[in-house]
């Protein structure tokens, strides 16, 4: 009965755990997308304005930009997987009363 009890709140912590990491990726998911955003709309704007060779504008928008956003897609797809999985967690362990 003891290790029962011990075992719950182990899963009980793995899941406030998790919702850390969830939240923690979320927020890396907003500084990469918003980074990627000023580094793309620098290459549009030095596109625009000539200051740039277009060759590199294009690569720092492709290279740069999109990659950016893409992995701040990522990361926030990731989160809502741990989340998910952490409410998945907490249901298995403490079921709900239906």
């Amino acid at each position: 009965m003891a290790q029962s009890i011990d075992r719950r709140q182990r899963y009980r912590d793995e899941v406030a755990r998790s919702r850390v990491v969830a939240h923690r990726l979320r927020v890396a998911a907003a500084v990469t997308v918003a980074v990627s955003a000023v580094i793309g709309g620098y290459a549009v704007w030095s596109l625009v304005a000539g200051s740039e060779d277009p060759a590199v504008a294009v690569e720092l928008l492709l290279a740069v930009g999109l990659a950016g956003v893409v992995s701040g897609i990522a990361f926030f797809a990731t989160s809502w997987g741990v989340a998910l999985s952490a409410s998945r967690l907490e249901v298995q362990v403490d079921p709900l009363d239906d």
